[in-house]
């Protein structure tokens, strides 16, 4: 009987091919394993069926077809091994079949990842399936972690450095009049900044002058008195 076998004189009944073999032929002495990236389903099987997409089988005569383990992943039948996932793709849980890209804002930087770690503060990935985050240039910064993309310094602040995760404000007699400052620039001769933080400085008043650049205030004219005309 197909499925069945006997590997002893005098048997009465017949035993089952196990799971992971197989018998097509009647009066059998024994069953046949299931080649490799191939098994059954059932005891007393005729034949064998391939593994899916998303399994394997190993070896042999292997008992059931296992599936692919996390990080792992295979997209055809009857496969013996399953594949890592590459660089900047990631498989959570069992049996896939695919692996899936990671995210803007988030990369995997080794082979059979099971998640994608997002970029830390100062980095970005603007774009899907990167094995590594962007650091922001000068004059951006990026705050708090998994940034798609980095923000510019405001008006009065700048960074001189790359992967800033803040801006710093222009110190006195220093102002930045343009988004993304790598620098904060002197205030020129006859203007003056005495806080931090200026998009621009402050022309010295009448009566005052200041000939420096640079000036955190302005100079007192000498002999010059409110009601001068």
């Amino acid at each position: 009987m197909q499925g069945y076998y006997a590997n002893t004189s005098g048997t009465i009944t017949c035993r089952k091919c196990r799971v992971g073999q197989f018998n097509n032929r009647s009066g059998a002495e024994n069953c046949e394993d299931c080649p490799l990236g191939s098994s059954t389903s059932t005891e007393a099987s005729v034949s064998c069926v391939a593994c899916s997409p998303g399994f394997f089988a190993p070896r042999q005569g292997k008992e059931f077809c296992q599936p692919c383990e996390e990080g792992y992943f295979s997209n055809v039948s009857q496969k013996t091994e399953c594949e890592p996932c590459q660089p900047g793709r990631y498989a959570e849980g069992k049996g896939n079949i695919q692996c899936i890209p990671c995210a803007p804002g988030s990369y995997s930087a080794k082979n059979a990842s099971v998640s994608c770690k997002p970029c830390e503060e100062g980095y970005y990935s603007s774009v899907p399936e990167k094995t590594e985050c962007d650091p922001c240039q000068a004059g951006r910064f990026a705050a708090g972690r998994g940034n798609i993309q980095c923000t510019a310094c405001a008006q009065g602040s700048f960074t001189s450095q790359n992967a800033s995760v803040n801006c710093t404000s222009c110190p006195e007699g220093k102002y930045a009049n343009f988004s993304g400052a790598m620098e904060c620039v002197n205030c020129s001769s006859g203007t003056y900044a005495d806080q931090t933080g200026y998009s621009r400085c402050i022309p010295c008043g009448k009566g005052t002058f200041q000939n420096l650049t640079g000036a955190t205030n302005c100079t007192s004219v000498p002999g010059w008195f409110s009601g001068s005309s």
